[in-house]
């Protein structure tokens, strides 16, 4: 019989490949986000237009408990925040990016009807200190963080009632899941939904899950294939002429699609929204 995976460690290892590859994307930029946060921010308006079981769902809990306060960590441009808050009495948005916190602060001024319920504080998840609330939700903002499970046990700790995590969760047959499995002999390119869901099942958490019906993933858009063929290595760790090249390849074959002058790489990707309650 195999040894049980250590999903901590998976998450941590996984974390630390991520950020050394955007790190190598961003070097020279003091905060990337400064000059792509307005499109991040229309790019997730764009998605809103559609139907998502999440957004229904955690609306739901709050307008159940109208006199609720939430922690939204990792906040963006405020989609989240303003989009909860006339179920909420008070949210607070935590947001590490000057650029974010820009536009999120602009978004709000703009906001119809008015929203005045929404406090933005500047810091990281899981360093900065904040008071308790009743909710918090965490969404696509856990990437990058490689201690997991500082980062759950401090949003328990804060947290009355429950707490939210939406984490994107790639099919295996989503081309990155492919390369992965060929590369590292499993299919996780990134820390994501199966990693987070057996990672607080090892710390004694057992959430639960409800998928979005449909899929938001943007996919992702290179200016060559060149490119994307480097950001996918680079992605994995590996060097130039490395021995899963061929096999890269074939997979890009398969799904990247030229688009006049892009190269568009389809995602095979739903998004969970995992949720438990507080263990204090």
């Amino acid at each position: 019989m195999e040894k049980i995976p250590d999903w901590l460690k998976i998450w941590s290892e996984l974390a630390e490949i991520r950020n050394t590859h955007f790190a190598l994307q961003e070097e020279g930029q003091s905060d990337h986000w400064s000059e792509n946060a307005r499109k991040f921010s229309d790019r997730v308006r764009e998605r809103w237009q559609e139907p998502d079981t999440s957004r229904d769902f955690l609306k739901s809990v709050l307008f159940k408990n109208p006199e609720s306060t939430l922690l939204d960590i990792g906040a963006g441009t405020g989609n989240w925040a303003i989009y909860l808050s006339p179920y909420a009495k008070k949210i607070t948005a935590l947001e590490p990016s000057a650029g974010m916190r820009a536009v999120l602060e602009e978004n709000l001024m703009l906001s119809e009807p008015k929203v005045d319920n929404v406090t933005v504080i500047a810091g990281k998840w899981p360093e900065t200190d904040v008071p308790e609330h009743d909710f918090s939700l965490c969404s696509h903002a856990m990437y990058g963080i490689p201690n997991f499970e500082e980062a759950v046990r401090k949003m328990n700790a804060i947290t009355r009632k429950n707490c939210f995590l939406l984490i994107r969760a790639p099919l295996l047959n989503d081309p990155l899941a492919q390369i992965a499995q060929k590369v590292w002999g499993q299919p996780n390119d990134s820390p994501n939904f199966t990693v987070a869901y057996n990672a607080l099942i090892q710390m004694g958490i057992y959430p639960d899950v409800l998928f979005e019906e449909n899929r938001h993933i943007h996919p992702k858009v290179y200016p060559s294939y060149e490119s994307a063929f480097s950001d996918i290595k680079s992605r994995f760790g590996l060097e130039n002429d490395s021995q899963f090249d061929t096999f890269i390849r074939s997979v890009l074959k398969d799904h990247l699609v030229q688009s006049e002058n892009q190269w568009i790489l389809q995602h095979n990707v739903k998004v969970g929204l995992i949720s438990w309650k507080s263990i204090r």
